[in-house]
């Protein structure tokens, strides 16, 4: 029996997740990098923001710990009081609090494509692409091609050198 209990099987609803561009978003959610339990060399937050119809975007802010130099956690710091400021969050005396403040708010949104490489499931290198929170504002944004992020000279030369290693590997097996 084939697709036995076909009946009984009860299917998900499918999430849309935003592709690049500008969007107005209500904040919906806030997790953490460990309410998460997702194993990461820095610390996150993540908020899920969504269109009036329905549309998702998970916007990651990269927070810091020992080993982030101190001109990253600058800049960090800056890009998380930013968005929360569009959100309307004035104070900033605890984060964890300041953080919990946006949700609910209506911002706009800039999602930018970043691409990068990897190697897949079998070890063959591969393009793939990332959509992530680039920046926010109380205004409509105007959404820019240049806000993309293609793959760099430097990372297409070392995808191209692990694909003619990948491919001498499969001739020589």
């Amino acid at each position: 029996i084939m697709f036995d209990n076909l009946d009984k099987v009860e299917l998900k609803q499918r999430e849309n997740y935003l592709a690049e561009g500008s969007y107005q978003v209500t904040i919906k959610t806030l997790q953490s990098s460990e309410s998460l339990k997702v194993k990461s060399k820095t610390p996150f937050i993540e908020y899920i923001a969504e269109t009036s119809a329905g549309h998702k975007a998970r916007l990651r802010f990269q927070g810091s710990n020992d080993n982030t130099p101190d001109n990253v956690k600058k800049i960090r710091t800056t890009i998380m009081k930013e968005f929360l400021t569009n959100c309307g969050v004035t104070n900033f005396n605890d984060w964890v609090a300041s953080c919990k403040q946006a949700i609910g708010k209506e911002i706009y949104v800039c999602l930018a494509k970043r691409e990068y490489w990897t190697n897949d499931k079998s070890g063959t290198p591969v393009i793939r692409s990332v959509v992530d929170y680039k920046f926010s504002s109380r205004k409509p944004i105007q959404f820019q091609e240049k806000y993309n992020k293609p793959l760099s000279t430097e990372d297409m030369r070392a995808y191209n050198e692990a694909i003619k290693y990948s491919a001498a590997e499969t001739t020589d097996a």
